[in-house]
């Protein structure tokens, strides 16, 4: 198809561009491959591999101890912090806490193992180590304002 210009020569249609893929209308058995192929015998046909699948095989046992170890300082830190003896858990607890903690990260695919459970473990480590120093000092200081300076003599 062609169309004229002012002038009376003619624009000429560029040529349409090739389709990508299968074109229409193609027998999908064509698409399959023959089983008469010669192959040679080194190449194997197991075509009925399964699929390899991401994350941790299924029914593998987690190791939860670093989560049990986190809860049960967590708890003994806390009881310290507050003065209650109470909050602190044993071991058994703090089993039966990471556990349960485990089950529902699984329902709700919240991952807390590799990088981002060494963050909250480090973040957490700092917390340990630096909260009851920052609780210290913010005790010191405060104790410090109260104190009255040197009052002057009234004995004159």
């Amino acid at each position: 198809m062609s169309a004229a210009t002012l002038d009376g020569s003619e624009i000429v249609d560029a040529p349409e561009p090739k389709r990508r893929g299968r074109p229409p209308n193609f027998p999908v058995d064509a698409a399959e491959p023959s089983s008469e192929v010669d192959l040679p015998e080194s190449v194997p046909l197991d075509t009925e591999r399964p699929k390899k699948r991401r994350g941790r095989p299924p029914k593998s046992e987690r190791n939860l101890d670093g989560v049990k170890q986190l809860l049960f300082t967590t708890h003994m830190v806390l009881s310290r912090i507050a003065s209650c003896p109470e909050l602190a858990i044993d071991d058994a607890e703090a089993s039966m806490f990471a556990t349960s903690l485990a089950t529902l990260a699984d329902h709700y695919k919240i991952r807390l193992e590799g990088k981002s459970g060494a963050v909250v473990g480090f973040i957490y480590t700092l917390g340990i180590i630096y909260g009851p120093r920052a609780i210290a000092i913010s005790i010191r200081l405060r104790n410090e304002r109260k104190k009255p300076n040197d009052e002057p003599d009234q004995t004159a």
